[in-house]
């Protein structure tokens, strides 16, 4: 998996990462080391591997660490499902690199070295090295067949959040919301903490006026410690927050994705 800007981007096409996947399932590969010599690889710690290991992840694919890999739920559905059901199972991986969705907005079907060029450093201000728009289009072009259902339907990927040993949920609408609320309730109970929307919305909210640091937000609205930093982790992991380290202290600030979360929430709740 590579990175500019604010953007992860997988190294490997959404075909190649099927066939990847296809793999595992036929060999019952459960195991990193296993993995990289079916691929090829010399040893399972090569970059090249690890980039191959970070995209499948990024897709939703796979979830788990070294000695214990797994077939995410939208990894099975797009091995098991039938043909309309695949389909989307694959609209749901592709939508989960939202360096491809931003990247479609801005150039569509273009996939010349200078326009992907210029729609990179349109969405992120930054030249972009010869070795990274190598890396990109390639898994770009694999997506394109994708990207212009996935934006006919107007899928807005509002966060996300991975659940351990089970894969990752996609926050689009009110249902995956309550998905991802019913995962983040669970966590809350094993940690002794009640989890709601409301919480959520107030801590949005709170940093709608700008950077807060946790005692202000523990302040403001009136959450436990244990409450807040629970939630702050799981706000930051679903790319609804971002927290700055500064002296002395860490500052937490609303993303994009987080604001239009909120407007969701108030919608809702």
């Amino acid at each position: 998996m590579g990175k500019i800007g604010d953007y992860e981007y997988p190294i490997i096409g959404i075909k190649e990462a099927i066939e990847i996947l296809i793999l595992i399932k036929r060999e019952k590969i459960s195991d990193i080391k296993t993995l990289a010599r079916k691929l090829g690889h010399e040893h399972h710690k090569s970059g090249r591997f690890r980039a191959k290991l970070s995209s499948l992840k990024q897709y939703g694919l796979i979830t788990g660490k070294s000695s214990n890999l797994r077939i995410s739920q939208l990894g099975e559905e797009i091995l098991r499902a039938d043909e309309e059901k695949r389909e989307n199972s694959i609209y749901r991986a592709i939508s989960n690199v939202r360096l491809f969705i931003d990247l479609y907005n801005e150039i569509g079907y273009k996939t010349d070295r200078e326009s992907i060029k210029k729609g990179l450093f349109k969405l992120t201000n930054i030249e972009a090295k010869e070795w990274v728009i190598n890396e990109i289009i390639t898994p770009y072009k694999d997506a394109l067949q994708y990207l212009e259902e996935i934006k006919r339907k107007k899928v807005e990927l509002l966060g996300l959040v991975d659940i351990s040993h089970i894969g990752r949920v996609n926050i689009i609408d009110k249902s995956t919301f309550e998905i991802a609320l019913k995962y983040m309730e669970i966590l809350g109970r094993k940690f002794g903490i009640e989890l709601c929307l409301s919480s959520i919305e107030k801590i949005l909210r709170t940093l709608l006026a700008g950077e807060k640091s946790l005692e202000d937000l523990k302040e403001e609205t009136g959450l436990s410690n244990s409450h807040a930093m629970l939630l702050l982790q799981i706000l930051e992991e679903a790319n609804l927050l971002e927290k700055r380290i500064v002296p002395g202290d860490t500052l937490y600030k609303i993303t994009h994705k987080g604001k239009n979360t909120l407007l969701f929430l108030l919608q809702i709740i």
